[in-house]
C-alpha cells in the first residue's frame, strides 16, 4: 500500500481474526479497507466485537457486485465448504483486481469428491479438490499460480496429517495447501 490505499476482501473471514493479524503485520494502515464475507450471525458477532475500536472491518452477508474491487481476495478454510464451489472461484477471481489468496485448501493429486467432515460431533459437508482442476479453474479467471505452500494443520490440538485413513488410498491427504494467484498481465 506505498502508493495508494490497499483493498482486502477476506471470504469466510469469521469475526476478523486475520484482519487482526494482517493489521498488526502491515508497517502502516492508513487507507487500508478490510472486507469480510461471513454469515449473518458471524457479521453481527464481528460489528460487536469491534464496536469500541478505532481500525475496523467491514463486515458482509454477501459478496459484493462489483467486479475487480480488491488488490488482494483471501479466503482461508471456506472453499471447501461450498457446494458450488467452481461459481465462488469465478466470483472471487473477478473481485480481484491482482491476487487471490487461498488458505488452507483441501487439494492434491486425488480425485475430487465430497464427503461428510466429523467435526468435534457435528457432520459438515466438505470437498477434497483435485490440485490439477482447481488450478485450471482459477486459471480459465485469469489468474496464475506464482506460490504454493503446505499448510500445516492442527487437528485436535497438535500438528499432524489429516485423519483420512477410513477412505481409499486414492483419496486420500495428508496435508493442505496454500495458493497465491496473480491476475494474469498484472506486473
Amino acid at each position: 500500500n506505498e502508493h495508494k490505499g490497499l483493498r482486502i476482501l477476506d471470504f469466510g473471514g469469521g469475526i476478523g481474526f486475520t484482519y487482526y493479524q494482517t493489521i498488526c503485520g502491515l508497517p502502516r494502515t492508513e487507507g487500508v479497507e478490510y472486507h469480510i464475507v461471513e454469515r449473518e450471525s458471524v457479521c453481527k458477532a464481528g460489528m460487536e466485537f469491534f464496536e469500541t475500536t478505532q481500525s475496523r472491518p467491514f463486515f458482509y452477508s454477501e459478496l459484493p457486485q462489483a467486479d475487480g474491487e480488491f488488490d488482494i481476495v483471501h479466503s482461508g478454510s471456506a472453499l471447501h465448504y461450498v457446494e458450488d464451489w467452481k461459481q465462488l472461484v469465478s466470483r472471487l477471481c473477478a473481485l480481484s483486481r491482482q491476487y487471490l489468496l487461498l488458505v488452507d485448501i483441501t487439494a492434491g493429486n486425488i480425485p475430487t469428491f465430497a464427503t461428510a467432515q466429523h467435526y468435534y460431533g457435528s457432520k459438515i459437508p466438505a470437498w477434497f479438490f483435485d490440485i490439477e482442476e482447481l488450478l485450471f479453474a482459477v486459471g480459465s479467471c485469469g489468474h496464475e499460480l506464482i506460490f504454493k505452500s503446505v499448510y500445516e494443520s492442527t487437528i485436535l490440538g497438535g500438528k499432524q496429517n489429516m485423519p483420512m485413513q477410513n477412505f481409499e488410498e486414492k483419496y486420500r491427504l495428508k496435508q493442505a495447501c496454500n495458493l497465491l494467484f496473480k491476475r494474469s498481465g498484472n506486473e
